[in-house]
């Protein structure tokens, strides 16, 4: 039988930053959980899609360790992606759904 006080993952571990970085948490709403536009989100970068799809297209956006150059890749919560000259952040979470179908996300940048 599952006992709740022992059988939990704790996701703030499994999440937290490696040693010596602390987190900085900005919660926004976009559009898509494609690189482009969570990239180029406010909250992270501060860029337009536009202008985070041509980053993306000629110096390649780093995920979980594999190099990737095309805009539409999708990420999935907790995936780690460093921007050159930008930083290093964490997706960390999908926190619902507007009335006007925008997604609630949360984004974490390494500090």
């Amino acid at each position: 039988m599952l006992n709740p006080n022992n059988d939990r993952l704790d996701y703030g571990q499994i999440l937290a930053p490696p040693a010596g970085y602390d987190l900085d948490f900005a919660v926004g709403t976009t559009y898509s959980l494609d690189l482009d536009a969570l990239v180029g989100a406010s909250l992270a970068l501060g860029l337009s899609r536009e202008k985070a799809a041509r980053l993306i297209r000629s110096n390649g956006i780093v995920i979980d360790h594999i190099t990737r150059y095309t805009p539409d890749t999708k990420l999935s919560e907790g995936s780690r992606f460093s921007v050159r000259g930008y930083g290093k952040f964490l997706f960390k979470s999908v926190d619902g759904v507007s009335k006007k179908d925008r997604i609630h996300i949360t984004v974490c940048k390494f500090v």
